[in-house]
């Protein structure tokens, strides 16, 4: 019974010893993992402390704020076309929406009148010029003899016509014949009169030759019937109306058969190549803009972005609307904007040069400060306080504060202090 129990208590005993030495075993095994563990964790948690950041070096740039005008469009140039004849129109060569060079012809006007009054005066310059060679070559002796007889006739018809003038101012001062019938033989006489002077005229210069005053008269008919001719035949080229300029027939309001009239418009051209708008800007504005500035243009009617440049702004204010106007002039070589439509203009209200340009969001404000934060040669970030100027929606001006080649946080900059480790993801030079 007592051998019994003392290896019953043996027993124990060793197996008390065993299980002490395999949790001795266990504890040491666990403890090292443990510090493996705490090891790794602090190493990783040193690199995780380290917060992302964007970075761009602060340099010198431009900055400039814009501002949104609508405007309309119109022809770049516009001509209502005014036929200078009242003549019927023979033929119409062009509708509503056809392009026309510089010269077309659009119109044909009835022309039968002044074909007949160019024959005329080509005629009567025939006979200016052949007079005028006629006293520069001298009479023939022929012509002298014709000329004689032309004389001798007219005297003889003078005498008659007097003779009938004198007895028949007796009659009508009798009251034998009416005034009508006395005024004709009077005419008569006159007309007789004046022949045979012309024919002593004719004769003298015959047979002395014409006198230099006589050749400059000549010439002087001889000028004004080519001026004639000239007029008849500019009158003629008026019957075919042309096309002042290139462009599109924007209206048509003539048929064939109707008259023209030098008052009313009968056809519309529109130069449509280029396009001008029309558009207002405040009296704050107007100065910061000048002719030859270019634009960004959208046409919501096309869904569809130009470029354009401002062609002139008026120094006087619209009265009606109390603002500056001016015209911005737009290449439009497929004619995809139509005279009429809205332009969205996106215009440059101000401009500064050669300041350090930052990202808007590498500021940032508190208790009415800016500040914002840049990164050291070690890594670390320092929070400087700075000057602000001009600013866009995307970036800002810094007037003072901050110093040129400086790597400033640009993104992240929120959840920074001083001091604070950072790891740049991201290095941009702007």
């Amino acid at each position: 019974m007592n051998l019994k129990n003392g290896l019953t208590k043996y027993i124990i005993i060793l197996l008390l010893i065993s299980g002490m030495a395999l949790f001795f075993v266990a504890c040491s095994r666990g403890d090292g993992q443990e510090v493996e563990g705490v090891l790794s964790q602090n190493v990783d948690s040193e690199n995780d402390s380290a917060l992302s950041v964007e970075v761009e070096e602060a340099q010198q740039g431009i900055l400039s704020t814009y501002i949104n005008i609508v405007g309309e469009t119109k022809p770049y140039n516009r001509v209502d076309l005014i036929p200078r004849l009242q003549e019927e129109v023979e033929k119409v060569n062009v509708g509503v929406g056809d392009i026309v060079a510089k010269g077309d012809i659009l119109l044909e006007l009835n022309s039968d009148d002044l074909e007949i009054e160019v024959e005329q005066a080509r005629g009567a310059l025939a006979a200016a010029e052949a007079n005028l060679q006629e006293a520069l070559n001298g009479t023939r002796e022929e012509e002298i003899i014709q000329l004689k007889a032309d004389l001798s006739k007219a005297e003889s018809d003078l005498e008659v016509a007097k003779n009938n003038y004198e007895r028949y101012q007796g009659l009508y001062e009798e009251g034998f014949i009416s005034k009508k019938s006395f005024e004709q033989y009077l005419n008569e006489f006159i007309a007789a009169k004046s022949s045979y002077q012309s024919a002593q005229q004719a004769l003298k210069i015959g047979e002395t030759g014409s006198t230099e005053e006589e050749i400059k008269n000549l010439q002087a008919q001889v000028d004004q019937a080519k001026a004639s001719l000239n007029s008849a035949e500019l009158s003629l080229s008026r019957t075919m109306v042309k096309a002042p300029i290139a462009g599109v027939i924007s209206s048509l309001d003539i048929e064939v058969g109707e008259k023209t009239t030098t008052t009313s418009a009968v056809l519309t051209i529109s130069q449509l190549d280029k396009i001008r708008i029309k558009a207002y800007v405040s009296q704050g504005v107007v100065n910061s803009l000048q002719a030859g500035d270019e634009v960004d243009i959208y046409f919501a009617a096309i869904d569809n972005y130009f470029q354009g440049q401002i062609q002139s702004i008026s120094p006087v204010a619209d009265e009606s609307k109390k603002s500056f106007p001016l015209e911005i002039v737009v290449e439009n070589p497929e004619q995809l904007i139509k005279a009429g439509m809205y332009a969205e203009v996106k215009l440059r209200s101000s401009q500064v040069a050669g300041e350090l340009v930052i990202p808007q969001s590498a500021i940032i404000e508190e208790d009415g400060n800016k500040y914002l934060y840049i990164v050291n040669d070690d890594n670390r970030v320092e929070r400087i306080k700075v000057e602000t100027g001009l600013s866009s929606e995307n970036e800002i001006v810094i007037l003072s504060g901050l110093t040129e080649g400086e790597r400033v946080v640009v993104t992240g900059a929120e959840f920074l202090k001083d001091g604070t480790s950072v790891k740049i993801v991201d290095q941009g030079a702007k």
